[in-house]
């Protein structure tokens, strides 16, 4: 399947773009993404799959967009 997978801050280091097309096996989950890319696990990693926030074992279908970024803070 064909997900989009878009890099925000830091992550963006990961991959040569900030947003690209990947393809996964079926049953994929944000965490094949972040494992793919190699990018750490860490409490600060958010992931969005179709805007809403998500956990990394959520199962990824045909179609999905997937937003890897750490909040910021500030006032």
């Amino acid at each position: 399947m064909t997900v989009t997978v878009s890099l925000f801050g830091e992550y963006r280091k990961y991959a040569g773009e900030a947003e690209f097309q990947m393809e996964l096996s079926e049953r994929a989950t944000p965490l094949t993404v972040v494992e793919r890319l190699r990018i750490p696990r860490s409490p600060s990693l958010w992931v969005l799959v179709d805007g809403k926030r998500a956990s990394l074992e959520q199962e990824l279908h045909e179609g999905s967009k997937v937003s890897l970024f750490q909040p910021v803070g500030g006032g």
